[in-house]
């Protein structure tokens, strides 16, 4: 989990790479169809807040600047050094556009789908799912983000318990993903792509699984790399749709300590804990406190 989406490369040349095409919004179809199984019903209200306006939104990149007054924020700095305001002053479009859609299903809290479009040239897609409180499902969180430069591709299923303690979770759980990690980890173990270095805060790499793959790539390199990472998010969701099929409710002394760990984790998604200010209040300064806050609650 990186800079992603948000950072703004200062080589870049308008049409440098043009035309390119980005896989990840097959990417997302393909989810989608894929999610069919869950039947959701869509959310128009989550936390007691009306998440309908994020649903299709299209935002002018050079009056989103941080307001300091802002309710919600991230502690992203008012305003931006002039260099960076000449560059993205000179993008052709200079919008940001999204859809957000949050869902509910049998067993699970929320599925949340989000697309992201930046002058036509960045695209960032994230896909969580979170289990409701009867359930030990992990929670699964896919991210692709893409530019003509580079591919950044992250899926994990997140457990909700010790599993060296508890290691009949590991197994009831994520030791079902154990053939598709092993057909897809060498984009775990790729060279790393200079400048790109996937950046792990150790807050995440605590709560990640043995089965978490991400990389940061060249867009062809090696050859149909971007064909993989599409397969390799299908093939995650499709075992973690079926490990849900088969998931009962547990006793609830059970789910205690496990929904504080659940708990804890999103608590680390939604605050700053982003020590370089490379992601969150990245987001914030393109998006608005107000618009990130609403994405960061529908997606953790």
């Amino acid at each position: 989990m990186d800079e992603g989406l948000f950072k703004l490369f200062p080589e870049d040349q308008e049409g440098k790479k043009s035309p390119w095409h980005s896989i990840s919004g097959k990417l997302m179809d393909t989810i989608e169809e894929n999610l069919r199984s869950f039947e959701p019903a869509l959310l128009d209200e989550y936390e007691g807040v009306n998440i309908t306006p994020i649903r299709n939104f299209e935002k002018p990149l050079i009056s989103r600047f941080v307001d300091p007054h802002a309710t919600h924020s991230y502690g992203a700095p008012p305003s931006i050094d002039t260099e960076e305001m000449k560059r993205i002053a000179q993008l052709k479009g200079n919008v940001i556009k999204g859809t957000v859609n949050c869902y509910r299903a049998q067993k699970l809290e929320k599925i949340t789908l989000v697309r992201l479009e930046l002058i036509e040239k960045y695209y960032g897609n994230i896909v969580t799912i979170w289990p409701a409180n009867e359930y030990a499902l992990p929670i699964l969180i896919m991210s692709m983000d893409e530019n003509p430069n580079a591919t950044h591709f992250f899926v994990d299923c997140i457990p909700l318990a010790d599993c060296v303690s508890d290691i009949s979770y590991l197994e009831e759980y994520l030791d079902p993903l154990e053939p598709a990690w092993k057909q897809y980890k060498f984009i775990r173990d790729l060279p790393n792509f200079p400048d790109y270095e996937v950046n792990l805060y150790s807050w995440m790499r605590a709560i990640s699984s043995p089965y978490l793959i991400t990389r940061r790539v060249p867009p062809n390199k090696p050859k149909d790399i971007r064909r993989d990472l599409l397969r390799l998010g299908v093939d995650y969701l499709k075992i973690y749709t079926d490990v849900w099929r088969k998931a009962d409710p547990q006793d609830q002394r059970y789910m205690s300590s496990l929904n504080q760990r659940k708990g804890s984790i999103r608590e680390q998604f939604r605050t700053r804990k982003d020590p370089d200010g490379k992601f969150w209040w990245k987001g914030e300064r393109y998006l608005g406190p107000e618009l990130t806050h609403s994405l960061m609650t529908t997606c953790y």
